[in-house]
């Protein structure tokens, strides 16, 4: 075998391990991303939103803001993904509780 072909055979070879290992490297890097945490930030915020207001119905609209902003900031560090600015963590509570649907009060 010449060099050229053991270099292609090791190079098609070994293809499919180095992309397997690249994946969750390529994950973590998009996750990083201002999208992915948009995304998350998103998807925590409604999480965080519709659970305040569905076991704490009684309570203020301030002291609902304060218990989603602190539920949002555990999903963030449970999810191990970057953590948002606080003001930017309140405006998508805020953005979130002005979409969903009103109760009829």
């Amino acid at each position: 075998m010449t060099v050229n072909q053991w270099i292609s055979m090791i190079f098609f070879a070994t293809w499919p391990l180095a992309w397997h290992l690249m994946a969750p490297v390529a994950q973590y890097i998009i996750q990083r991303f201002p999208t992915g945490q948009f995304a998350a930030l998103r998807d925590f915020a409604e999480m965080a939103v519709k659970q305040v207001e569905q076991q704490h119905k009684n309570l203020s609209g301030e002291a609902k803001k304060q218990i989603a902003m602190r539920l949002v900031i555990r999903l963030f560090k449970a999810f191990k993904r970057p953590l948002p600015p606080e003001d930017i963590v309140s405006a998508a509570i805020e953005a979130i509780v002005m979409i969903l649907p009103k109760s009829g009060k």
